[in-house]
């Protein structure tokens, strides 16, 4: 547990010399320090260690990546380096989260524009090149010992968890409407449809099932591993999005406009500090409680109500600067990794809400870089204000 707590402070300290580095103090202050009172952050990162191992290897990706940019702009030799260390530290955290898989993919875009403007599209390729193979350094050794331990190609994913969800709480698209030939898929979608969303616990209990009394009647009754009720659970899932299209898409953009505009969909923090509990230290009082689950409520609904506007105006920073700048680069990367981040709840379940943690932490990050520009342009104004008219002092 202690070891949680400082990597979640070396998370915060990290972001602040990143946004130090980028845009001062203050851009590194509020990045640092939101990113310490966030309550979803406070209230999973330390007490899930996958949670914090994946938000701290996206912090150390991106500090790295950071440092690429900027020794690629001064010529040095090292530039090579440090972009297949950013390339590796993102295969760690996929290992973690598949969410950042595609992070090579999202890096070599955002820099595109650029290095195409610079004609320069051959050093854009051999940095990619650099940053490809870090990544599958890693990568290709998970999915070998993949091969060697199921038979089956395939890196651990949560996306057929998340995608439970949504197979059974849109009311207005029922599962039991998806035909399938396919004995398996059919009892897998008529299990599922007994469930219905009065099981909270789906993702495991379900899942569970599924993979211990399903699957092993249809494969005579031997051992079934995860990654093979992954694949029935994505065959049905995808069964269900060609049925109900117009559904899918209408359900998935409420709530991604709820979750904009809420944060958070606060579930009982007491509930989930007496679940953490049972095997572990007791429960905290009613009273402590009662403060956390304030604090929660205070810095959620306030970043929720704010980040269209803190949204527009790091845009603006990104988009007014068109220089020769590796921030302008580091930027376009941040603001592409937090849509990547953000794709695949769009497609399964914002219930799954830990997922989109690092999307918020790349979000302060990029709105501490406009924050710290309007703190600029503001100490500029009045110092300009004091100016004489006509004086010129």
């Amino acid at each position: 547990m202690l070891i949680q707590h400082f990597l979640v402070l070396f998370c915060a300290v990290i972001l602040y010399f990143i946004g130090r580095d980028i845009s001062g103090r203050n851009g590194g202050l509020f990045s640092g320090l939101f990113v310490s009172v966030y309550g979803g952050f406070v209230l999973y990162a330390h007490s899930i260690m996958s949670e914090t191992l994946f938000n701290f290897f996206v912090v150390c990706h991106l500090a790295v990546l950071w440092m690429a940019l900027k020794e690629e702009k001064a010529r040095s030799k090292w530039c090579c380096a440090w972009f297949f260390l950013a390339g590796f530290l993102a295969s760690v955290a996929s290992n973690v989260r598949p969410v950042i898989q595609y992070q090579v993919f999202v890096i070599f875009l955002a820099l595109f524009p650029f290095y195409l403007a610079r004609r320069q599209v051959k050093s854009l390729l051999k940095f990619s090149g650099w940053l490809a193979l870090g990544f599958l350094s890693l990568h290709l050794y998970v999915a070998g010992a993949t091969y060697t331990h199921y038979g089956l190609f395939g890196i651990s994913s949560g996306l057929p968890k998340a995608a439970m969800y949504r197979l059974v709480y849109d009311s207005k698209a029922p599962l039991s409407g998806v035909r399938v030939s396919d004995p398996k898929l059919a009892a897998v979608r008529d299990y599922l449809v007994q469930v219905g969303p009065d099981d909270k616990n789906i993702w495991v209990n379900a899942f569970n099932h599924i993979t211990g009394e399903i699957l092993p009647k249809f494969n005579g009754n031997r051992c079934v591993y995860n990654i093979e009720t992954d694949r029935v659970i994505m065959e049905l899932w995808r069964k269900y999005v060609l049925t109900y299209p117009f559904e899918y898409f209408r359900y998935s953009v409420a709530e991604l406009v709820l979750q904009l505009l809420y944060v958070e969909k606060f579930s009982g923090l007491l509930e989930f500090s007496q679940r953490m509990s049972k095997d572990g230290p007791p429960p905290p009082s009613s009273r402590a409680v009662s403060f956390l689950r304030a604090f929660y409520l205070l810095f959620s609904s306030m970043l929720g109500n704010i980040f269209f506007i803190i949204f527009g105006i790091t845009a603006g920073f990104l988009f007014m600067r068109r220089e020769n700048d590796p921030k302008n680069y580091f930027m376009a990367c941040l603001f592409l990794t937090m849509f990547f981040l953000y794709v695949p709840q769009f497609f399964a379940s914002l219930g799954m809400i830990r997922y989109r943690y690092p999307f918020d932490m790349v979000f302060f990050l990029a709105a501490g870089a406009g924050f710290s520009r309007l703190s600029l342009n503001s100490a500029r104004k009045r110092a300009m204000s004091k100016i004489a008219p006509g004086g010129g002092k």
